[in-house]
């Protein structure tokens, strides 16, 4: 997205889980505040908005409230500058400015994707389904000769080619849907672990990156093959472009952050020269002026491109054991909202 950063707000919503049952949220509960620190407990909903300038935090709460037995799947912008957010309930617009939500559609399903038509797209253990009408009804979108695998995620770039990760490789359409083709990382069973896709990435220069079970892999749509990256442990965290189109991801074993230079061909790992020896981090986000967004157990940090490392923006989520989502929504008004939520009980790390 090409969007400016210009009111300087952050929109911190937290959902998180029980390790038992599928998440059960108390929505509109107060925050536990401890020094300049927000800790946020199991089965809470909190919603914070950041200001720049006092770097402080302020708790605020989304009307109306989510039912007490929801929980969060997923949030996206469409083209026109409008969030939708999708629950166990069905699909939801949020108000920007008030912070209101209103239900659009009882339509379940795990993701959400817009098209730059506005044409919405989800995936459901049945397969892909599309809507025309704004997320209202959705009908099954039919992939001929490809019915037996699960779609992982949706990618679609500005001249129309689409991409669905999938559990049995890599499907791609470059006539809109009319007809697909799937790409496997190795010649061999579809249904082999090795062609498992997790989730695409597009950066604003057509490279696309995505997480399998090889790690990050990096396809050339000229050739249509796919090379390997030094992110060989971020198969199933965030990884992100910046705006001259350099790919970020989380190593896990070294706990550090790597960066590739703008030709996905070289790759640095970063620990103490961005101050990061003495966190662990969980995922990171990058947004559209290439601020780094890197989350820990022991927080949120900030680095910016004039900054040398992280900044601790005195953020704590807890509890400090789980792996939250994220997602980074950057809004035409310039406002910067960031989304995190716990897996259902079902995806939770072991």
């Amino acid at each position: 997205m090409n969007l400016g950063f210009r009111a300087y707000k952050i929109l911190f919503l937290f959902f998180s889980s029980s390790l038992i049952i599928y998440p059960q949220i108390t929505f509109g509960a107060k925050s536990i505040t401890k020094g300049n620190k927000m800790e946020l407990s199991l089965k809470k909903f909190v919603m914070a908005r950041y200001d720049k300038k006092s770097n402080q935090f302020n708790v605020e709460h989304l009307t109306p409230a989510i039912a007490p037995n929801d929980y969060f799947k997923d949030v996206e912008l469409s083209p026109k500058g409008q969030i939708y957010f999708i629950t166990g309930k069905g699909i939801f617009k949020l108000s920007h400015d008030n912070l209101k939500s209103e239900q659009i559609s009882n339509f379940i399903g795990n993701d959400l994707y817009i098209d730059p038509n506005e044409q919405f797209y989800s995936t459901t253990v049945n397969g892909l389904f599309k809507s025309k009408d704004l997320g209202k009804t959705f009908e099954p979108k039919t992939i001929s000769g490809f019915k037996d695998s699960i779609i992982k995620s949706v990618v679609i770039d500005p001249k129309g080619t689409q991409y669905f990760a999938t559990e049995s490789g890599l499907l791609i359409s470059d006539d809109k849907g009319k007809s697909f083709k799937n790409y496997l990382i190795e010649n061999e069973n579809p249904a082999s672990n090795k062609n498992h896709f997790y989730k695409c990435f597009l950066s604003k220069k057509g490279d696309l990156a995505c997480t399998t079970w090889f790690g990050v892999l990096i396809f050339n749509p000229k050739d249509k093959t796919f090379r390997k990256t030094k992110l060989e442990f971020a198969a199933q965290t965030e990884i992100a472009f910046d705006s001259q189109g350099r790919l970020y991801g989380v190593d896990g074993p070294s706990n550090s952050i790597i960066r590739s230079d703008e030709k996905l061909e070289n790759f640095k790992v970063y620990k103490e020269e961005w101050g990061l020896e003495n966190l662990i981090i969980s995922n990171l986000l990058v947004d559209s002026k290439d601020q780094i967004f890197a989350f820990s157990y022991n927080g949120l940090y900030l680095k910016s491109p004039n900054t040398k490392k992280f900044e601790n923006l005195n953020f704590a989520v807890q509890p400090k054991q789980l792996f939250p989502n994220i997602k980074l929504i950057e809004h035409p008004s310039g406002e910067l909202f960031l989304f995190s939520w716990i897996h259902p009980a079902s995806d939770l790390p072991d």
